[in-house]
């Protein structure tokens, strides 16, 4: 595998176009998307989080079916595109995908409010290949709260933490409220991630993490995914551009995040700024970085291999 590498730990694009009066419509095949199978270019070893986003809106039995029926519309369409990529459940499929010149798919859920509630959904979602799963989207839910409230984590909240550490599912934390955040660092027995999180202390957007999240985050070896959205870079999102990307980068460097800074786009989910709004300028995000002095070995961390690392740890065959 000698070239490089590019992974990204969130984005919206399977339930962005969803139609719940076609569920079978392709929706990662779409050409004003900003991730389209078809248009992933080879000079890379692309691997992608693709979530199934469960809107506030949907709770308990709707939850429930959303998800279900955006996972297979997910395992469908990967099986319709195998000539393009793979549908990964560990991380020995995710290597296979790019031995054989593959980008490589990966299920999540963003708001885990797809469990409808019930435990039992927890090992299901993993039968399903799902890797990890947001605790919460920005409202409350039957687990914990997103940013909008300050309610922290409920007992079904623990019950299910316990349960998808159990069946390998990783617990991301993006989206938590502060209270809900520092009762999962707490709780956890394994590492957490946070897929698409930036810093408060640069953009103070509740949707960022405190310092100290960050460190203990760092400190327990997970994972950090520098979010493209522009309010989550720059304070007036209007002049969000890639010097904000890099003093976020720089600002979790400097706390220590070398080896758990990642990448985590939030592609056709939220506005981008347009010198990274496409595949290749966020390719290009790794010269940038090297134009800024950040050494080479360390961009490469950022731009894939911390995630690498990660799984080969957290979400292999054997685990």
């Amino acid at each position: 595998m000698n070239k490089e590498i590019y992974f990204d730990l969130h984005c919206d694009t399977l339930t962005r176009r969803y139609d719940k009066n076609d569920p079978m419509k392709d929706t990662l095949n779409i050409d004003t998307n900003v991730i389209d199978l078809a248009r992933i270019p080879s000079s890379r070893l692309y691997g992608q989080f693709f979530a199934v986003f469960v809107p506030d809106s949907y709770r308990g039995k709707s939850a429930e079916e959303f998800f279900n029926t955006n996972a297979q519309s997910f395992i469908r369409q990967c099986q319709k595109f195998e000539h393009l990529t793979a549908r990964c459940r560990n991380y020995e499929e995710i290597v296979s995908a790019y031995e054989e010149g593959k980008s490589a798919a990966v299920l999540t859920i963003e708001g885990a409010a797809a469990f409808g509630g019930n435990l039992e959904n927890v090992e299901k979602a993993r039968e399903l290949g799902v890797c990890a799963c947001t605790m919460t989207w920005n409202g409350e839910n039957e687990l914990a709260s997103g940013n909008n409230t300050s309610v922290g984590l409920k007992p079904f909240g623990k019950d299910c933490i316990r349960e998808m550490e159990r069946n390998n599912i990783i617990v991301d934390v993006s989206h938590l409220n502060d209270n809900s955040l520092y009762d999962v660092l707490k709780f956890a027995k394994r590492p957490v991630i946070a897929t698409h999180s930036n810093a408060r202390s640069i953009t103070k957007h509740l949707r960022n993490l405190k310092d100290d999240q960050i460190k203990e985050i760092i400190d327990m070896k997970g994972l950090i995914g520098l979010n493209y959205c522009i309010d989550f870079l720059n304070d007036v999102p209007q002049n969000a551009c890639l010097e904000d990307v890099y003093r976020h980068a720089e600002h979790i460097l400097k706390l220590g995040g070398e080896d758990v800074l990642a990448l985590g786009s939030d592609f056709d989910g939220c506005t981008v700024f347009p010198d990274l709004d496409s595949l290749q300028k966020s390719f290009d995000l790794g010269d940038f970085f090297l134009s800024k002095g950040i050494d080479k070995k360390i961009v490469e961390k950022i731009m894939g291999k911390n995630a690498l690392s990660f799984f080969k740890e957290y979400f292999g065959n054997g685990i």
